[in-house]
């Protein structure tokens, strides 16, 4: 009998750990950009290039991009560069800003986006950021 209960309480603990894969899942709806994303890489010479790229499911009427490179510090992330871009009317499907800049330490590196999108379809705010990246 210890056994029989023994087992059921086991595979009970078991399946309350297992969550399906749509509860982990955080898919954001948007009006008119289909996704966003930040990028970094740091050449061996101490070179970053910061990348962001939205991709568009309608037509751009204007954007508000800023990126930021960003350094870990002991109390939390420091801003060590950020550039501001100002997008028109396009009907491209997507809207890219790219930059280099030389770390100046050693240490973690990560890019922050923030993006105000106006499309024909409406008005979207994102914030995708990179993973962090150690120089060197």
């Amino acid at each position: 009998m210890k056994r029989l209960i023994s087992v059921i309480v086991l595979v009970t603990l078991v399946f309350m750990n297992i969550v399906p894969l749509s509860a982990s899942e955080n898919i954001p709806y948007y009006d008119g950009v289909s996704s966003g994303s930040a990028m970094l890489s740091i050449s061996d010479w101490g070179i970053a290039l910061c990348t962001t790229t939205f991709t568009l499911w309608s037509t751009l009427i204007e954007a508000d991009v800023e990126m930021q490179l960003v350094r870990l510090d002991p109390t939390g992330w420091t801003e060590v560069k950020t550039w501001s871009e100002h997008f028109d009317s396009s009907t491209q499907g997507a809207i890219t800003m790219s930059k280099r800049y030389a770390v100046p330490q050693n240490g973690i590196y990560r890019v922050i986006a923030i993006a105000d999108i106006t499309t024909v379809d409406g008005k979207d705010h994102l914030e995708p950021y990179s993973i962090g990246i150690e120089y060197p």
